[in-house]
């Protein structure tokens, strides 16, 4: 258990009631709080780290049925335990309090061990679901450094789809971004001048691109590399791209690095590909492959520092929102054609 005080709150208008069970309760390390009525519980349960309720049903104005369901209506506090406590012994009652939401019911006048043992068992378990909820909370957030809301959401939802081997087609606009002249630049500096550079551009990066709906894939040494596919719409996901690629030039221009020689090549690409999981059950990576991913790795390779080099099927999905000017057909490593590739200018 946690080294946490559990915190009780007992609702109960009756005082006796109440002094009976703080002078139960309280030699047993209990923190407690009291309510004569369902308004000042409700009021006390949501403004308090409650652990659990003991709840009388016969009360004035609100009854502990109607309490219990408006806990329940508490979204951030799902698994606070509820004890209802009532000289009601009916089975119909004891059906009406587990369908407003209440996890035990228990007869007065109660006995002790009973009251006891119960407040521990769910106690515990509240404890055990709060902890799954601190974990699931953690990996959400560490995933999201990598991966968008929407496909998030899809692994959460259907694990035993989305959390194995496999994955599906559809397109996607993948974009590349590498520093030109690093290797020069390291040769010169210390591992620790380095890592500070790359510490400092690489975050910036990764927000552009999760900012623009993209998912983070992977670093590249002085690099990077995402692709766009969370929007239902082809022309969407490579207008985020393209957003995102401006605000990594930006981001780079504004440190400065220029001055040491650096540069930034950036190459964006759009058509179908494969994307979900490589590896085994051991080790997965979730990813992109395809043809579209190589000529978007070419593209930018032939890119020139301060440029964004996009393929002729990204400028036709971004359609009017972008200018670009085309520059001489270019020849890639592994075609057998030159490739039509545009030079972005601006976004409309």
């Amino acid at each position: 258990m946690t080294s946490k005080k559990p915190e009780i709150l007992i609702v109960d208008d009756n005082s006796a009631n109440i002094g009976l069970l703080e002078a139960f309760l309280e030699p047993l390390g209990y923190v407690l709080s009291t309510a004569p009525d369902g308004k000042s519980a409700l009021k006390i349960f949501n403004g308090k780290n409650i652990d659990l309720v003991l709840l009388d049903i016969i009360m004035p104005g609100m009854d502990g049925f109607e309490v219990t369901k408006r806990i329940r209506k508490n979204r951030e506090k799902p698994y606070v335990p509820v004890i209802l406590l009532s000289a009601l012994n009916d089975s119909e009652d004891r059906i009406k309090g587990i369908k407003a939401g209440c996890d035990d019911f228990i007869s007065k006048p109660f006995d002790r061990l009973e009251l006891k043992a119960r407040m521990k068992s769910l106690l515990r378990i509240k404890y055990l679901n709060d902890e799954v909820e601190k974990r699931t909370l953690l990996l959400r957030n560490i995933m999201n450094r990598y991966i968008v809301e929407d496909i998030l959401d899809k692994m959460i939802d259907d694990p035993d789809r989305y959390l194995k081997p496999g994955g599906e087609k559809r397109c996607a606009t993948v974009l590349f971004a590498d520093i030109r002249g690093f290797t020069n630049f390291s040769e010169k500096r210390n591992p620790e001048e380095i890592m500070e550079v790359l510490s400092e551009l690489f975050p910036k990066w990764m927000n552009a691109v999760l900012k623009n709906n993209g998912t983070f894939d992977k670093y590249l040494g002085d690099g990077i590399m995402a692709f766009f596919s969370a929007k239902k719409s082809d022309e969407t996901n490579a207008y985020n791209a393209i957003a995102a690629a401006i605000d990594i030039k930006n981001e780079f221009e504004i440190q400065g690095y220029h001055k040491f020689g650096l540069g930034l090549g950036i190459g964006i690409n759009s058509g179908e590909v494969f994307i979900g999981n490589i590896g085994s059950d051991a080790m997965m990576e979730y990813t992109v492959i395809g043809d579209p991913v190589n000529t978007a790795q070419r593209i930018e390779s032939g890119a020139l520092p301060g440029q964004i080099l996009i393929s002729e099927n990204t400028r036709k999905l971004a359609g009017g929102k972008i200018k670009a000017k085309e520059i001489p057909a270019v020849k890639l490593k592994g075609k057998d054609h030159n490739v039509a590739v545009f030079e972005l200018l601006e976004m409309v």
